[in-house]
């Protein structure tokens, strides 16, 4: 039987193990630190990203291009 995953709620020193983080966990470490190098690092170049909010519609065609203009914007 397999262990259950590690939760964002388990116990530890945040960035404890880092290395066994998911990009997931990863992204949200860095994002909650608004750190945009790590975010740029965990995004591909070139990438497609696209959201949608009641307002606008964002697009970005590059890792830095999203965390600057977009998610930390």
């Amino acid at each position: 039987m397999n262990p259950r995953p590690r939760s964002a709620t388990d116990g530890g020193a945040p960035g404890a193990d880092a290395a066994a983080a998911t990009a997931g966990e990863r992204f949200a470490r860095a994002l909650a630190a608004k750190d945009s190098g790590a975010l740029c690092a965990l995004l591909a170049d070139p990438v497609d990203f696209q959201a949608l909010t009641p307002g606008r519609h964002w697009q970005a065609g590059t890792g830095r291009q999203a965390v600057e203009e977009i998610i930390l914007a």
